[in-house]
């Protein structure tokens, strides 16, 4: 008996992307590690129109839900901020302390990075 399965969907990661891109989203909540590979690949493939042209790539600002999952976010060159648990109230706190530090680097830096939780 098969009890978890990871299925690829191109298409969605492929969105996903345009989206991160285009300045759409703020943060990504990641709950696995093929998650964000699938994020990171389509992102790393330069989505279309929407793909900014930078050698970096966009800057994302993650919140994993666990260690193993921060870690692959670490790997593809992702702000991480880690839940302290893989609870709903532990994501909400990670996602609360991105969110503030994501709009203090925007208005104290101009939108560049900040320092912080990597």
């Amino acid at each position: 008996m098969t009890a978890y399965c990871t299925r690829d969907d191109p298409a969605a990661a492929r969105r996903a992307a345009e989206l991160v891109c285009a300045g759409e989203v703020d943060l990504v909540l990641a709950a696995s590690p093929s998650a964000v590979q699938a994020l990171a690949g389509a992102l790393a493939r330069g989505p279309g129109k929407a793909w900014s042209g930078s050698l970096t790539g966009p800057q994302v600002w993650s919140i994993a839900i666990g260690p193993t999952t921060a870690g692959a976010a670490r790997a593809a060159g992702w702000r991480v901020f880690e839940a302290a648990s893989p609870n709903a109230e532990a994501l909400a706190a990670a996602c609360a302390q991105a969110w503030q530090q994501k709009r203090k680097a925007a208005e104290g830096e101009g939108g560049s990075r900040a320092s912080g939780a990597r």
